[in-house]
């Protein structure tokens, strides 16, 4: 163990180095609980704080990310060095505050920041509380947007980047892009790196939690829009007007029957556990919801269709679907929702799979709006005519054959696709065809399941998106 923890210690010093902070550590014997805290009461044992140089070489490596020379900054390196003696040792509130000076490099700025009333050289809870709220009035209106949306979930929720990116473009809290060479996705995606970079975020592995203050934070400025209902919740007396995203989960069906009156919701996430699920609460939600934009539905293994009523929400972008059901197909009403961006179904693996013919409608192809779509089984290859799909991005087990609507042809125009996987069978370059060179690598897969990379000469990259060669097509 101690060879691992050397590795560790050394590994991050290679990193901590640019900011001139190195980690030391040694070992203690083993000692009893009550013999650190001198046989106190739980409620009266406190962590002490960082050392005052720990917390400033803490804050500094914030404060001056991606700053070249940052020694160069003398004046801004006292100034940090004045805030530090006002942050009690807390190393949230140095990371928070480090990421506040980080907006601007202007002295002015961070002279602010120094006399600002909400430090205290006694910083407790409420204190640390004030320093999070200011770093949340600092940041621009389409980050905070972002940020008060996230206490929908729990505390403790480990965020998946790319997920929550594509709520964010659903619920429209992404400014569209001046430049064509980036996506919705790549600005929703450096939303979120900010977040990080001022601590709004932790990264474990490939997920992300909220510390709990950040979470409370988030709660606390977004207690009008965003709501949490589990079956001890008092519905009546809670509701606000101004209410726009509900996550509800339950064993109690009569609470889902309670959720239809609000019918301005742009989010719902539907966590119905209930033994007994009655669609005929669904069937109503879907009537008189409108303004839906995000239905996020994690339903029992009872719930095996989705009412043709979905159809109604035509303002919905995106719709995910996963638990223990066991879908047959989804209704065909979905043809219908044009502005449909995003699609996830991962239902659970049933006794016997669902006819991949049988499982979307017929009309998918209707979606012209759609950018992203996965599904457990290999439903994709079932769309015919699947170039009408102009606004997807990415394209996974897709089977080409030759077959009107399934050929090669129909990807000519999907110009907005950044990865291509397909399932292309063997043929043979007619004589009178030439090939465009140089030949450009494709994933694709062949018919034993397997997937490989190989060049294939009737495919070409062009800088706007894919260009085609239909040869044997």
């Amino acid at each position: 163990m101690p060879a691992v923890k050397e590795a560790f210690v050394c590994s991050l010093n290679r990193r901590l180095a640019s900011v001139n902070c190195r980690l030391f550590y040694r070992r203690r014997p083993a000692v009893n609980a009550d013999d650190i805290t001198g046989g106190l009461s739980p409620d009266n044992r406190r962590l002490e704080g960082l050392e005052e140089d720990q917390c400033l070489q803490l804050l500094n490596s914030h404060a001056f990310a991606d700053v070249e020379n940052p020694n160069d900054y003398k004046r801004l390196r006292f100034i940090a060095g004045e805030i530090v003696k006002k942050l009690s040792g807390s190393p949230l509130a140095a990371k928070v505050i480090g990421g506040v000076l980080n907006s601007s490099l202007d002295e002015r700025h961070w002279t602010k920041v120094l006399n600002g009333d909400f430090l205290s050289p006694n910083l407790g809870h409420d204190g640390i509380f004030v320093i999070l709220r200011l770093s949340y009035m600092f940041l621009p209106k389409h980050l905070q947007n972002c940020f008060a949306f996230c206490s929908i979930f729990r505390q403790d929720y480990m965020f998946d980047k790319d997920d929550l990116v594509q709520m964010w473009i659903a619920l429209g809290f992404i400014q569209q892009p001046h430049d064509q060479e980036w996506t919705m996705e790549d600005i929703g995606g450096m939303y979120f790196d900010v977040l990080v970079k001022k601590s709004f975020f932790d990264q474990f592995g490939h997920y992300y939690k909220m510390h709990d203050l950040i979470h409370e934070l988030a709660q606390s400025i977004s207690i009008q829009e965003c709501l949490r209902v589990e079956d001890s919740t008092n519905l009546s007396s809670i509701i606000p007007k101004t209410l726009r995203h509900l996550f509800v989960q339950t064993t109690n069906p009569d609470i889902i029957k309670k959720i239809g009156q609000f019918k301005y919701l742009h989010s719902l996430f539907l966590f119905d556990e209930a033994s007994n699920q009655d669609i005929s609460a669904l069937i109503k939600i879907f009537k008189t919801w409108r303004s839906l934009r995000l239905l996020y539905i994690h339903a029992s293994t009872n719930l095996k269709m989705i009412p043709e009523e979905i159809g109604n929400l035509i303002h919905l972008r995106y719709l995910k679907i996963d638990g223990n059901c066991k879908l047959i197909m989804l209704p065909s009403s979905l043809s219908n929702l044009y502005h449909l961006e995003y699609i996830i179904c991962e239902e659970s693996v049933g006794l016997s799979q669902p006819n991949i013919y049988d499982f979307l409608p017929s009309n998918f192809n209707n979606l012209s709006n759609l950018r992203y779509m996965k599904f457990r089984h290999n439903y994709i290859s079932s769309i015919c005519g699947i170039g009408k799909l102009k606004s997807l991005q990415n394209l996974n087990m897709f089977d080409l054959r030759d077959v009107s609507g399934y050929r090669i042809g129909e990807l000519e125009n999907m110009n907005d696709l950044c990865s291509l996987t397909a399932g292309i069978p063997s043929f043979t370059l007619p004589e009178n065809r030439r090939l465009t060179e140089p030949p450009v690598k494709v994933s694709y897969a062949n018919y034993t399941g397997g997937v490989k990379t190989a060049e294939k000469p009737s495919v070409k990259f062009k800088t706007a998106g894919f260009a085609f060669l239909t040869a044997g097509f």
